[in-house]
């Protein structure tokens, strides 16, 4: 099956939206990014989010990724993009920071108040 057809690289790739909450990638990083409330409410979004070779969390309209769609994303500077700011979203989601890129380093945010907050959710 023909990878680049397959509903995670589809929805990375912009071209398809979420399901069931309907939401389109650029949506998820532009508008909810910092939408705490909505990131909390909605659950469906993450399996799409970071898809898995083995079952769909607890979101059954999601997709296992396929270890041919995992290449392109690793292929594709669009899709690493935007999982890169996926991740920083989420990461910050739990009052969270990548400090740093190349290694994947992660620390607290430096507002007290917000890593106080955000912390709780981990």
């Amino acid at each position: 099956k023909d990878p680049t057809q397959g509903h995670n690289f589809l929805f990375y790739r912009g071209l398809i939206p979420s399901s069931p909450d309907g939401a389109l990638i650029t949506e998820i990083l532009n508008s909810w990014k910092n939408d705490f409330d909505k990131l909390e409410v909605h659950h469906g979004y993450i399996q799409w989010l970071f898809p898995m070779f083995v079952g769909n969390g607890v979101n059954s309209a999601a997709h296992k990724l396929r270890k041919s769609e995992a290449k392109l994303f690793r292929e594709d500077s669009l899709i690493a993009q935007r999982f890169v700011e996926v991740y920083k979203m989420i990461l910050n989601f739990f009052g969270l920071k990548l400090s740093d890129d190349n290694l994947g380093t992660v620390e607290p945010v430096d507002d007290p108040e917000l890593r106080t907050a955000r912390f709780e959710n981990l």
